[in-house]
């Protein structure tokens, strides 16, 4: 009789430890995989009650204790799982007869040093159509107390029609808790399919599976859980070190359980809101030719006009009812973000500062994602359906025999209608947005190899059928792959998490990147290319790895392999301050050399700054801390007026992916959508913030934003997250010399750092801040105004992190102005004095990961 391994006549199994496995100096246990136990049901010579057969040792765990209001057959033995299972061992098995609450129950189970926890068995149904015949009447419990069933796994649904009575394996998905004493509980819940129940096993060191809590496509500011069954570490791609997690940014995630890597699950958030397209001309600014006058910075911003004002009314007595501001094209075009909730008729009205507000001359619908109106139209509202524009598909191939699958469609000019079509037939469609959509792709269309058609259809009136993207079934028996290059092929020590992208022949869905022989999550693009992020802990030291890629059987293999070059990290970071948005504008003067019109690199060169330069030697307001970070080791430079905040553009020189700290001192000019997702990614991978604003009521450049409401549009009115920092400037002005320093801030190294103890800070006209940890949970206060209880508001500094990145903001610039800058510009030289320097440049060597 086979013998479970609680059994006291059991070997004693050994605990390996993995090799290390230091990802931010946290080391997991490695696990390799293995089997808890097999239960084959034994044999019987007639039917015979669970408790009988137990009592006669008939079970193959003698260990284990069997229960349950089931009974043991013959009958219908187990037999034809399928290619790639078990082979069914026939015999006994475990019959729940159509009566709701018939069960098996197998206790005794210990778990406690397991991890990756799979459960598979074979089952029968008995009915081909009707209530259960898929498998959903199974239940399938889990027990730590004997008592409470907390836990409940799933199983793929059985096929049904003509001729699906039958036996089928299935491996269950859902938490699997470890436990001394864990049951598993087999239960009937229906009355119509009867079930039998063969060949249960329970195995360890799977590849983790992640569940998702919900629906993975969510909007803008929800989350979506995701966890993978219980074990003793987990390590996920973002950083994360728990069962579960909060996905709330679109992505990639992965996790590592017991150093066993999972496959990836994607995380879409979209903005769920109605794109406002509207196209009009504003009086006064019409220069002919469909085109207006540049009104907000015709030198940086040429092509707006200036900002105005949508509002949506009611249709009964003309009440407004929600708002957005946007800024108008030279062309007179605008588009505005409403809420979904918006679903009725409305009339819509614009609204200029230098016009008489613009009604709509009838109701506009808003039942559509994408609401079009054209005021210079004369029949304002078009109302034919586009024909889609299909541009690419996601995965492009699938193995042949693969599972069903989610493909996505990306492309323009979809509709709340739109349908994915496979070699002509509708596949079940989810509309995401005008840009892409989701299709499910049964199994049934992936039986063998070749090309398939993708197509999308928008229906009458109007609409039509987009071009044809190929859809390849590779063979299922895969070729050895063949890896070309990689790119990139070197990176700095010390660098951020990555994308690797492999280049080479013979890739399938399904093939891996390995690093050093450790496989990673990886994505298939197509069969010449792959890719992975590569984490920051396997390249934060100088070296080399070798990179592989491996297609499983059948066929397959490994292919050859690419170094990759991990370089010395240099010591020396780069500075970036800004200077196109009207830091000059007014009495203002936040650059750190002005030369009429700040340049680039300051002159005279840094180079020749020793360390008895004095701040004089370059012309602005902020030149004294731009001296200083030059006599720290450091580098910087200036972005002048009528250049590009850019990030991931190669072709600008001045991109701030090339830089460690990017410094805003009171920017005047409101940031564009783009350039809001530059800084908020520039952050995200790792780069420094320094933000300075300033009291209310301080738009030098009479554009009508100050610079606390600039920084607020920043991080509530973009596109990829709301307040990312868990800090929000507030609307108001005070001056204050303030001791009030955070408690316990000897080991905060902003304010006690290498330059000193920061221990007061002056506000002459300041704007305080308010810090929101439900939206970042490491936003942290710095020094509070007198005499306040230090709380979550009354802030004149804060820091936070975001993704690899770190944040420093402060609430005046008159502690950063020296005094010194463009003649006829009154400044306050506030950078001497106090535990300004220090706090500054603490701040600034904080920024740069230098401290």
């Amino acid at each position: 009789m086979k013998r479970n391994r609680n059994s006291n006549t059991y070997c004693i199994y050994l605990l390996f430890f993995c090799f290390a496995c230091f990802i931010n100096a946290y080391s997991q246990p490695c696990q390799t995989a293995g089997v808890v136990f097999t239960e084959t049901i034994g044999s019987v010579t007639a039917t015979t009650t669970i408790t009988s057969h137990e009592t006669a040792n008939g079970f193959d765990n003698d260990s284990f204790t069997m229960s349950g209001t089931g009974d043991i057959r013959n009958t219908n033995m187990s037999s034809g799982y399928g290619a790639g299972n078990p082979t069914a061992s026939g015999n006994g098995n475990a019959f729940l007869t159509n009566t709701v609450g018939r069960s098996f129950i197998i206790s005794g189970i210990n778990s406690l040093g397991d991890g990756n926890l799979e459960l598979a068995f074979g089952i029968y149904k008995s009915t081909n159509t009707g209530n259960g015949s898929n498998g959903s009447d199974l239940q399938i419990l889990l027990s730590t107390d004997g008592v409470n069933y907390s836990d409940t796994l799933t199983i793929a649904a059985l096929p049904t029609g003509s001729g699906t009575t039958g036996w089928y394996y299935r491996k269950a998905t859902g938490n699997i808790p470890r436990a001394a004493n864990l049951r598993i509980q087999f239960r009937q819940n229906g009355n119509i399919t009867q079930y039998r129940i063969d060949d249960i096993k329970l195995s360890y060191g799977n590849t983790p599976v992640i569940q998702a809590g919900g629906n993975t496509i969510i909007c803008n500011g929800n989350t979506v859980e995701l966890s993978v069954s219980e074990a003793s570490s987990y390590l996920w791609s973002t950083g994360e070190t728990t069962q579960s997690i909060q996905a709330a940014i679109s992505g990639n995630y992965s996790v590592t359980v017991n150093c066993i890597p999972s496959l990836s699950t994607t995380v879409f958030v979209l903005p769920c809101a109605r794109v406002v397209q509207v196209n009009l001309y504003i009086e006064g600014f019409y220069s002919g030719s469909g085109n207006m006058n540049a009104s907000i910075d015709p030198v940086s911003q040429p092509l707006t006009t200036d900002s105005i004002i949508l509002t949506l009314h009611d249709t009964i007595n003309g009440n407004p009812l929600i708002s957005d501001t946007t800024t108008l094209s030279t062309t007179g075009y605008a588009e505005f973000l409403i809420p979904s909730s918006y679903n009725d008729s409305y009339y819509i009205s614009v609204n200029h500062r230098n016009s008489l507000t613009v009604w709509s001359n009838k109701t506009v619908a808003f039942n559509t994602d994408t609401v079009k109106y054209y005021f210079s139209a004369a029949d304002s509202t078009p109302s034919q359906n586009p024909v889609p524009v299909l541009n690419s598909i996601s995965p492009t191939s699938v193995m042949a025999g693969s599972t069903s699958f989610t493909l996505l469609v990306n492309g323009s000019d979809f509709i709340n209608g739109s349908i994915v079509r496979w070699n002509g037939n509708n596949l079940s469609t989810i509309y995401i947005s005008a840009s892409q959509l989701s299709a499910t792709v049964p199994a049934l269309n992936l039986l063998s190899a070749g090309i398939s058609s993708i197509t999308v259809f928008n229906p009458a009136p109007g609409g039509g059928i987009s071009v044809v993207q190929p859809f390849t079934i590779t063979a299922a028996n895969a070729p050895v792959p063949v890896l070309n290059t990689i790119t990139p092929n070197s990176i700095i020590a010390g660098a951020t998490s990555f994308t690797l992208t492999a280049n080479g022949n013979n890739f399938i869905d399904g093939c891996t990147i390995n690093w050093n022989g450790v496989s990673l999550a990886t994505i298939f693009i197509s069969a010449t290319q792959l890719s992975s992020t590569i984490p920051a802990s396997l390249v934060d030291t100088a070296g080399t790895a070798n990179v592989t890629v491996f297609t499983p059987a059948p066929g397959g293999g490994t292919s050859s392999g690419v170094t990759f070059t991990i370089t010395a990290a240099p010591l020396v970071k780069k500075f970036l301050f800004d200077a196109t948005k009207a830091e000059t504008a007014g009495n203002a003067d936040w650059v750190i050399d002005q030369d009429a019109s700040p340049q680039r690199f300051p002159t005279p060169a840094q180079s020749t700054v020793t360390t008895n330069t004095t701040e004089t030697y370059w012309n602005g307001a902020i030149s004294a801390f731009g001296i200083d970070i030059v006599k720290s080791g450091n580098t910087v430079e200036t972005l002048p007026v009528g250049t590009a905040i850019t990030f991931g553009n190669s072709s600008n020189s001045q991109d701030l992916s090339n830089y460690h700290v990017f410094v805003l001192d009171e920017p005047n000019i409101v940031f564009t959508a783009s350039e809001k997702t530059a800084i908020l990614n520039f952050v995200n991978s790792g780069g420094g913030l320094f933000f300075i604003v300033d009291h209310t009521i301080s738009d030098r450049n009479n554009d009508g934003w100050d610079s606390p409401e600039i920084y607020n549009d920043l991080i509530n009115n973009n596109s990829i997250s709301t307040n990312p920092f868990g800090i929000t400037a507030d609307l108001n002005n005070f001056s204050v010399v303030s001791s009030n320093v955070r408690t316990n801030s000897s080991s905060n190294p902003i304010l006690n750092g290498p330059y000193g103890a920061v221990t007061q800070l002056e506000f002459n006209n300041g704007a305080s801040l308010t810090l929101n940890t439900a939206a970042n949970s490491s936003a942290t206060g710095l020094i509070w105004r007198s005499s306040v209880t230090q709380n979550n508001s009354n802030l004149m500094c804060a820091s936070s992190t975001y993704g690899q990145g770190r944040i420093f903001i402060v609430g005046d610039s008159s502690p950063i102005d020296d005094g010194t800058g463009a003649a006829g510009n009154i400044l306050f030289d506030g950078y001497s004095v106090f535990s300004h320097k220090k706090l500054f440049m603490n701040a600034a060597l904080w920024l740069a990961k230098l401290q």
